[in-house]
């Protein structure tokens, strides 16, 4: 057996036949493995580990998958050490927090994708930022606000997109003071210095966001920043 210019292990020319040298030349064949989710992808690494000969990713010899259950942008992803799962489209894959927060090789710009939250990260060189979402509303509510539920208003969310979050939507409390604390937003969205829609709310950069002045039943307050990176 010998490798080949492009890294499969084929028999040489003096070979005799035989079923093993099959196996060996199909185990260096680095088509996209069909998974189903990340569960799957486990056992097949666990498997191929096992194998005679062991297929072990590495830099060298990196295996791909294809991820059924993860966006179509993201399905072709490849690993170089078992651990870490970078997709096709250029972002870390990660099944939930635990993966994210054990994910290691990482340099300011990298991109991310979360598959049970569909959100899109970027890292900032120290910690991964929320760069692309849908409409949230995890932020901590002031003392006796409400995000308002009634069909006449929109309820107060935000979203971020490609690093530029949108605060939108009406809360609702029976009536409070100028500069009185509506929300505080989490720490991977607040922005780099204060922001305002002038007369109505004001978002500092440690996340809270006021009331510009006094009023009684509801606001509405529209804010668009870029989000902290720093």
């Amino acid at each position: 057996m010998g490798i080949d210019l492009v890294g499969h292990n084929v028999p040489a020319s003096t070979d005799a036949p035989a079923r093993s040298a099959f196996n060996k030349l199909s185990l260096t064949i680095r088509d996209p493995l069909p998974v189903a989710d990340a569960a799957a992808r486990t056992t097949l690494l666990a498997s191929l580990a096992a194998a005679t000969p062991a297929v072990v990713p590495s830099a060298s010899s990196p295996i791909f998958f294809y991820q059924a259950d993860l966006p179509a942008a993201h399905r072709v992803i490849w690993t170089v050490d078992g651990d870490n799962f970078i997709s096709t489209s250029g972002h870390y894959v990660w099944a939930d927090d635990a993966d994210r927060t054990a994910a290691t090789g990482m340099t300011s710009g990298d991109l991310g994708f979360q598959v049970d939250t569909d959100v899109e990260y970027l890292y900032s060189g120290t910690t991964w930022l929320r760069y692309t979402t849908g409409w949230l509303s995890d932020f901590t509510n002031g003392s006796g606000w409400t995000p308002a539920t009634s069909g006449q208003w929109q309820s107060l969310k935000y979203r971020v997109t490609k690093g530029l979050v949108t605060v939108n939507g009406v809360s609702t409390k029976s009536s409070w003071a100028a500069l009185n604390l509506i929300a505080t937003m989490p720490d991977d969205v607040r922005p780099d210095g204060q922001v305002e829609a002038s007369g109505v709310a004001r978002m500092h950069p440690d996340g809270q966001l006021l009331a510009a002045a006094s009023g009684t039943t509801a606001l509405g307050i529209h804010l668009v920043y870029p989000i902290k990176t720093t």
